[in-house]
């Protein structure tokens, strides 16, 4: 499908590619989901509660639904009917896996009702994100040499919608980036990654949204 600034993903332009992972897309009934699967979009299924990533499934059209159903079973290489870290880190751009350890942190931020992997729905919320976070890494790489310079992480963070300070951004590039030589699109969606997790936290603690949470020392 095609992105709000027209950008198909995934993106076939050079830099980025090979998402979902090899296998095709599938679905209940055609080829490539196993027979007895479970069914995700069977109904009755409990919603989760509202939370701030809610944004990005009300921004998914009637129409593209049926496409997100095939990047699920694309995505859900055991044909479990829900898709685990592990699943998610074979996602590939560019060549490159997202890896388990943003695989894992990717479904800690959608996983609401924490059952250690995530329904089409969640799913869904989840391909959207990743669609946003690509459309912002792409804005700013535009010679699309597939990093992103020291000095322009914070604005594309920024574009990624995350309103963080940039000393709190500039602490955390030395994290990601500690030689300093610009992060990749998987390093970046670690670090968005590490962001939306952190806020779905502080919203999961905070339920009458007022904007602040009381920690004790443990």
């Amino acid at each position: 499908y095609n992105t709000a600034h027209g950008t198909p993903y995934p993106t076939q332009q050079p830099g980025f590619g090979g998402y979902p992972p090899a296998g095709g897309p599938g679905g209940p009934g055609k080829p490539g989901a196993a027979p007895g699967a479970p069914n995700p979009y069977a109904t009755g299924a409990p919603v989760p509660a509202a939370g701030w990533y809610e944004i990005y499934y009300s921004m998914i059209q009637p129409h593209e639904h049926q496409s997100f159903q095939q990047w699920f079973f694309s995505v859900d290489t055991d044909r479990s009917g829900s898709i685990t870290g592990n699943e998610i880190a074979g996602i590939q751009f560019n060549g490159k896996p997202l890896g388990p350890t943003v695989g894992f942190k990717l479904v800690k931020v959608f996983d609401r009702d924490a059952s250690g992997s995530i329904d089409l729905r969640e799913y869904s919320i989840l391909h959207k994100f990743l669609t946003l976070m690509q459309n912002a890494f792409q804005q700013i790489d535009i010679q699309r040499v597939g990093l992103l310079p020291p000095a322009q992480i914070f604005q594309a963070i920024q574009s990624s919608g995350f309103q963080v300070s940039l000393p709190t951004i500039q602490a955390m590039a030395k994290k990601f980036d500690p030689a300093n030589r610009g992060i990749d699109f998987p390093t970046y969606i670690f670090m968005c990654a590490h962001l939306a997790h952190a806020r779905s936290i502080f919203e999961w603690n905070d339920p009458r949204r007022v904007g602040a949470i009381t920690l004790t020392y443990d």
